[in-house]
């Protein structure tokens, strides 16, 4: 069940606009109507224009739009670059309200081209905060990066504090949307650094309640209650009421993870109430779902159930399709907890089908991403005209049969080496399990000692084979096809096909590589079991599936035999690969320490478990190489698991 998050964006996702009046006292609609009437044909017409559109905005976007694409028009007719980067501004505000990010994102490119030729860096770095800000709204979160980025160091160089603190605030919920946290924090930092020092208080709130989301997903609430106490604070003194509404969620989140269940609900009473003076759809959903977690927790069952199914049906009304996966996760908890397995079920099925749906919209949203862009590069691309049109036809078809037999030998290279280890690991698989099963029970300890030596110095040999000798053989062929490029005359179809070619290279060495360090973890060997199971957690953490949390303790300066070391980093792969294929776990602990007794692992998960005194449940080859590699070390084995409650396994070697 993930906890509650709620990120404070409605001032760093607006448009900035240049000289606007938004924000000032200006005259009435029916006032700048009447003056409308006698403008003329100049630049104080295009700024009437865009003062009058400001008024529509609100109630009326499309007359609102109108008036700025009026003073657009007029601008560019006279000259006036000016009115023209206030036309863009204000028109793509109106956009991104209006969720048409693709066409805001193409409008304030545009306003970057012109602030460029007018040399203006005030306007250019405003631009690029723009175009970041529709990139966010669409999706495209790497390029967005790069654009703040930019926007940010402009903004610097001009001593423009605020703006510089609105790009470091969102560069933070930017990296947290991306999941990468260690940037999050460390531009939530910055962002707060900068608030402070330039006494910028409203902002300050924002960007310390940004920041306590980074620790409370980094599941650290220790280090997020202060900030969200002085967030809160600041809400106070700035009655700023939707500051406080997201800050009781995150506190409210942040004592979930800490298990101080009893404090949730009045903070959700409290931020459900605000929600509802500004008909905030999605804070009355997730104060609702706040209030279901903490009375399942008091085991009041009923009230949890009660608040869950509201919160459901406000995430529905609105299309919160994420919000609607973790309600229906949460009502399957509930429902489990009070033997309602029918509604278990039915909760849990509505759940997979909803992530499915999630899962299918990211992939869409990626594909039509990699759509786009390709489509934008291959418009900008111009053919410059040859005098000679035979001579384009013959560089064509040499060109196009040369990447055709490139591409075929680099299609064949992958499947080689996709089938050679796909080979060799069934062989040594199926060569494992057939002396395991002929071993007598007196020979089983050094038989299983001399198959797991060979293993892993079969490992080891493999590994450096695929790397050394395939690895290079494939950079060797793209260093190649980079040296042909350079004498070669392509089409820009061809050099767009030829250029994948290259990327196909570049992705099969990268999965060689990847291989080749499953085989034999390079660190394992140069720096030993902990660094070895920290950098394995921390990839499957990466991966999303399921969060580990790893930990070691009296490992330091230990020396640990290197056949112990692997046996032990081979166990927890295999626990790992366990959990994610059949546990259907959110979180996991791997833990390791070092005594004068010896050396104890203990793997839990908060999986479903399984009947661990039937023998069926332990049969499989995975459970069979664990248990002769704890023979080998001489260890003992304890596993505990109940259906529905997770699974521990400890395992007790002597060293």
């Amino acid at each position: 069940m993930k906890y509650m998050r709620r990120s404070f964006l409605s001032v760093l996702l607006m448009v900035i606009l240049a000289g606007s009046v938004r924000g000032q006292d200006i005259l009435n609609r029916d006032s700048l109507l009447r003056l409308e009437k006698q403008a003329g044909k100049d630049s104080a017409a295009a700024m009437l224009y865009i003062s009058i559109g400001q008024q529509y905005e609100n109630d009326q976007p499309e007359t609102a739009k109108s008036w700025y694409k009026k003073a657009g028009d007029l601008s560019r007719s006279i000259g006036y670059q000016t009115g023209i980067i206030k036309y863009i501004f204000n028109y793509t505000y109106v956009l991104n309200v209006q969720g048409r990010f693709d066409s805001s994102y193409q409008l304030n490119k545009e306003g970057i081209l012109l602030a460029r030729r007018m040399n203006d860096s005030l306007n250019l770095s405003k631009a690029i905060f723009n175009t970041a800000n529709a990139c966010v709204y669409g999706g495209r979160y790497e390029e967005a990066t790069g654009l703040y980025i930019e926007a940010q160091r402009i903004f610097a160089l001009r001593h423009n504090d605020q703006y510089a603190e609105q790009c470091s605030d969102a560069l933070q919920v930017l990296y947290e949307n991306m999941h990468r946290y260690k940037e999050a924090i460390t531009y939530g930092e910055q962002a707060v650094k900068q608030a402070r020092e330039a006494g910028l208080t409203p902002q300050l709130g924002m960007a310390l309640n940004n920041l306590a989301i980074h620790y409370n997903s980094l599941k650290t609430p220790e280090k997020a209650f202060p900030l969200l106490q002085e967030a809160l604070a600041i809400s106070t003194t700035t009655q700023n009421v939707k500051l406080r509404e997201s800050v009781l969620l995150n506190l409210a989140g942040a004592y979930k993870l800490s298990g101080q269940y009893d404090k949730i609900a009045p903070l959700c009473n409290e931020a459900y109430k605000l929600a509802q003076q500004f008909n905030d759809q999605d804070g009355q959903a997730e104060s609702l779902f706040g209030l279901a977690i903490a009375k399942m927790h008091q085991q009041q069952y009923e009230e949890a159930r009660r608040f869950g199914a509201q919160a459901l049906s406000l995430a529905r009304e609105n299309s919160m399709t994420a919000r609607v996966r973790d309600i229906l996760l949460l009502l399957s908890d509930i429902a489990l907890a009070q033997h309602d397995l029918n509604a278990y079920e039915s909760y849990r099925k509505q759940g997979d089908i909803v992530a499915d749906s999630l899962l299918n919209e990211e992939l869409n949203r990626n594909t039509q991403e990699m759509e786009t862009r390709y489509g934008k590069e291959k418009n900008e691309m111009k053919i410059r005209e040859l005098e000679n049109k035979q001579q384009i036809q013959a560089y064509s078809i040499r060109q196009k049969n040369l990447l055709n037999i490139l591409l075929a030998t680099g299609i064949l290279a992958v499947i080689l080496i996709s089938v050679l280890a796909y080979r060799n690991n069934k062989q040594y698989q199926k060569l494992q399990q057939q002396r395991i099963q002929e071993l007598e029970t007196e020979q089983q300890l050094s038989a299983a000692e001399a198959v797991m030596k060979g293993e892993e110095q079969e490992r080891t040999r493999l590994a450096k084979d695929l790397h050394d000798g395939l690895g290079g053989m494939l950079s060797g062929i793209k260093f190649s096809f980079q040296h042909m490029k350079e004498n070669l005359v392509m089409t820009p179809e061809n050099q767009q096909a030829f250029e994948r070619s290259v990327d196909m290279l570049d992705s099969s060495i990268s999965e060689l590589r990847r291989v080749a360090h499953n085989m034999m973890p390079e660190v394992l060997l140069k720096f030993g079991l902990d660094k070895a199971l920290q950098d394995f957690c921390n990839d499957i953490n990466r991966s999303g599936v399921v969060q580990i949390s790893y930990q070691s303790l009296n490992l330091d300066g230990k020396t640990i035999a290197q056949t112990t070391a692997i046996n032990l980093y081979r166990i927890v792969q295999e626990l790992i690969s366990n959990i994610l294929r059949h546990a259907g776990a959110r979180e996991a602990i791997v833990q390791i320490s070092y005594d004068e007794g010896g050396m104890t692992l203990t793997v839990e998960d908060d999986g479903k478990g399984f009947n661990a005194e039937d023998p069926a449940n332990q049969g499989g080859a995975g459970w069979l190489n664990i248990r002769s590699r704890i023979g080998y070390m001489k260890g003992k084995l304890d596993i505990r698991s109940t259906a529905g409650k997770g699974t521990s396994v400890q395992i007790e070697v002597p060293v």
